[in-house]
């Protein structure tokens, strides 16, 4: 699988979960299987929430 392709498929996987706030955000890091949706590492933003980065 390429990166183009795996980036497709967690878009696809978390598209409710994803971040639209405009601008720069702090984040809030979680670790595998800590965040509620997302069962891989990631940030999320602090303002909205939701999923700025997975894995």
């Amino acid at each position: 699988m390429t990166l183009e392709e795996y980036r497709a498929e967690l878009d696809r996987e978390y598209e409710e979960d994803w971040c639209h706030c405009e601008g720069d955000t702090s984040t809030e890091y979680w670790a595998d299987g800590e965040h509620p949706t997302c069962y891989k590492h990631c940030w999320t933003c602090r303002a909205c929430g939701k999923l700025v980065q997975v894995g």
